[in-house]
């Protein structure tokens, strides 16, 4: 920033100009504006930083709750219901006993040995 510098001619005094302190005055107003700006940024940085933990922290205890109680109680459903799915029951054709089993294996009667 340049300050220009006058010599009064009644005293020999040296001052200012009024836009020369007017920069001065701005130019302090501009450095404390940008130290309040830098400071709330790094204020809201580290607040966001903070908030992130809370919720890192926070999601993890919500999938400890998860793991713990809801899908102890769950998982057996889940894996009965998709266990249903592949699941086949009826009655043999020849004897009339009822059998269950699996899609995916050979079923056998056990009264009779027929194929199902």
């Amino acid at each position: 920033m340049v300050v220009l510098v006058e010599k009064l001619p009644l005293h020999g005094l040296s001052s200012k100009s009024l836009f020369d302190m007017h920069d001065v005055e701005f130019s302090n107003l501009y450095m404390f504006t940008m130290h309040v700006v830098v400071s709330y940024f790094y204020l809201a940085v580290t607040a966001d930083c903070l908030l992130l933990l809370v919720c890192i922290v926070w999601m993890a205890v919500q999938i400890f709750i998860l793991a713990t109680w809801i899908l102890l109680f769950a998982a057996p459903l889940l894996m009965g219901a998709l266990a249903n799915n592949f699941a086949i029951q009826g009655t043999c054709l020849a004897c009339k006993r009822k059998f269950l089993g699996s899609r995916f294996q050979m079923i056998r009667c056990t009264g009779c040995d027929n194929i199902l």
